[in-house]
Formats: structure tokens, C-alpha cells, sequence
């Protein structure tokens, strides 16, 4: 089954995982649950943006 993932990318360090989701296909048939994925995934992207950058500082 497809997975998504979200992870953090910093120099030196091991990935983080933020987010993991296996995704299949037929579900974005289903607008409700296709915004709920995208929600989540716009979560965890600024979650790891902020992780990163505290990292780096």
C-alpha cells in the first residue's frame, strides 16, 4: 500500500519521522477524507520546518 511520510532533513542527524500515513488511492475518491490527509500533512510539515531550524539555530 502507498505511504506517505513527512520528515525532518538536517545536516549531520538522522531523519525524523513527522508524519507516516499509508494512503491508498481510492480514498482521495472521498473529498472529505482527501483534506482531512491534507490537513495533516500541512501539520507536520510545519512541524518539521520548525524542528529543522531549531537544529540549525
Amino acid at each position: 500500500m502507498p505511504r506517505v511520510q513527512v520528515l525532518t532533513e538536517a545536516p549531520g542527524r538522522a531523519h525524523q519521522v513527522i508524519l507516516t500515513e499509508h494512503v491508498p488511492s481510492e480514498m482521495f475518491a472521498n473529498e472529505h477524507y482527501a483534506a482531512q490527509l491534507l490537513e495533516r500533512m500541512g501539520w507536520a510539515l510545519v512541524d518539521a520546518d520548525e524542528q529543522e531550524q531549531a537544529i540549525r539555530a
